[in-house]
């Protein structure tokens, strides 16, 4: 195989190899790209997974998956598998509520194996990697082995953080903004206004808005695309015996439509027993607002963390004398987890769970500090001028003096008391940082960007 100059990665997307084609057709002559996609695809120099699939069966079936444990030494390659959300589920409370298939542990070998042997002659081969965010098993393992082959992966994200229509580039699986692509720009006055009037629910308001075929769900409950339910086609390829690999994408229809009205019934049942506070305690408190799940921000960054009651119960052990946890459901997570969950939630002495309407802004300004995955209460915690404790290894923005970064679970007594002693110097000048810092990485979303993503990931040969 011939050397590589960039190699562009798509997922189960057919949205994402136009993406790519586009992309590609900006490159200039002199550059050798390659387009990998999950299934056949009319694009110019791509290779498919499916077609793979058909050309290697024996191979790959053959193929010891020990031989990749001796490889990958420095590698969890099964991480990618935990980060998809269309076929496992390591999320408590959400069993009865997701309608995704299930494989077995064989097929999941099959599976990573098979994807290995996919990806990796290409990405040995090429001197830059760009995939999408790592969301899904395929983009999570694109990292992964890049990260092992030292070789440069980079993703694109908006993060929704400084304005809709900005886009990055980013390094790593942690969606760092690529420290090359710093566009030296001077911020606009009106930026610095933009988050002074920062709230969360209205930009996630102004967000569906203006982003492209985005809906909101009927009920709270029934997603936006439940029609495609029963317009998905059957992949028919030749070997019958592979079809499930092919259609990790496919939604098990009434696997699907019993999960939607579960989830309607849960939303209906919290509402009329549960008995949530509607009063921010006036006792010294940590913050942890429940994380959206299944999301990337628990299946990619941080996959030892995705069990959110075992992740309450850690924080409640170690967490100060006289200090409560208060616990928020998020605005859109009501009805996705078990009525279970919430029960045992409650049962935890020292632990409160606050009504979904009470402000969360409110919450961050009264708490000591907020602890999570990060997501736009990071985000939001910075603008108020608030600590953060951060549980994830590394993350989109980890520059500010007012976040912490768990560094050992073990210590998490420590690392709590240690933090809540913490005084900040000038909380007011972190809030500019962070938004320059965004600023001078973006540019323009809906505007050339295929052109402009082409240009930069050219400048970084």
């Amino acid at each position: 195989m011939e050397k590589i100059d960039i190699l562009l990665v798509s997922n189960y997307s057919d949205s994402l190899n136009d993406f790519h084609k586009k992309i590609s057709s900006h490159f200039s002559k002199e550059i050798n790209y390659k387009i990998l996609t999950y299934r056949k695809a009319d694009v110019t120099n791509s290779f498919s997974y499916e077609e793979f699939l058909e050309n290697e069966i024996e191979k790959i079936e053959a193929f010891d998956i020990e031989a990749l444990n001796k490889k990958y030494t420095k590698t969890n390659l099964f991480l990618a598998v935990v980060c998809e959300r269309l076929f496992v589920n390591y999320y408590s409370g959400t069993d009865k509520v997701l309608g995704n298939y299930t494989f077995n542990s064989d097929e999941i070998n099959f599976l990573i194996k098979s994807f290995v042997l996919f990806l990796e002659p290409y990405i040995e081969k090429s001197s830059i990697v760009f995939s999408g965010y790592a969301d899904n098993f395929i983009s999570t393992l694109t990292f992964k082995i890049s990260e092992e082959l030292d070789k440069r992966c980079i993703s694109f994200h908006p993060h929704w953080i400084i304005s809709n229509n900005l886009l990055y580039l980013n390094d790593g699986i942690f969606c760092k903004p690529c420290k090359d692509v710093i566009l030296t720009k001077e911020m606009p006055e009106h930026y610095g206004k933009h988050l002074e009037h920062y709230d969360v629910h209205q930009y996630h308001k102004e967000k569906i808005k203006n982003t492209l075929n985005v809906k909101k769900s009927l009920f709270g409950v029934f997603s936006p695309n439940f029609e495609l339910l029963f317009k998905q086609k059957k992949h028919s390829p030749k070997n019958k015996k592979y079809r499930k690999y092919l259609e990790i994408d496919k939604i098990v229809k009434r696997k699907k439509i019993i999960a939607n009205f579960y989830r309607l019934y849960v939303k209906l049942y919290l509402s009329f027993t549960m008995n949530w506070s509607k009063k921010i305690p006036d006792d010294k408190f940590i913050f942890f607002p429940l994380q959206l799940q299944p999301e990337a921000s628990t299946g990619t960054v941080t996959p030892m963390f995705m069990n959110q009651i075992s992740v309450i119960e850690n924080i409640s052990k170690s967490i100060p004398l006289g200090y409560i946890l208060v616990v928020k459901e998020h605005p859109l997570g009501v009805g996705l987890r078990d009525i279970t969950f919430y029960k045992q939630v409650s049962k935890i002495p020292n632990v409160m769970l606050l009504d979904v309407n009470v402000s969360g802004k409110e919450i961050i300004q009264k708490a000591d500090f907020t602890i999570g995955y990060g997501g736009t209460i990071l985000f939001e915690s910075i603008v108020l001028g608030k600590k953060y404790f951060l549980l994830a290894d590394d993350y989109i923005y980890t520059d500010s003096q007012l976040l912490h970064i768990l560094r050992n679970i073990r210590d998490l007594h420590l690392e709590i008391k240690e933090f809540i002693l913490k005084k900040v110097d000038n909380s007011d000048n972190e809030r500019l940082r962070m938004q320059k810092y965004f600023y001078q990485r973006g540019f323009e979303r809906f505007n050339e960007q295929e052109a402009s993503i082409a240009k930069l990931l050219s400048g970084l040969l």
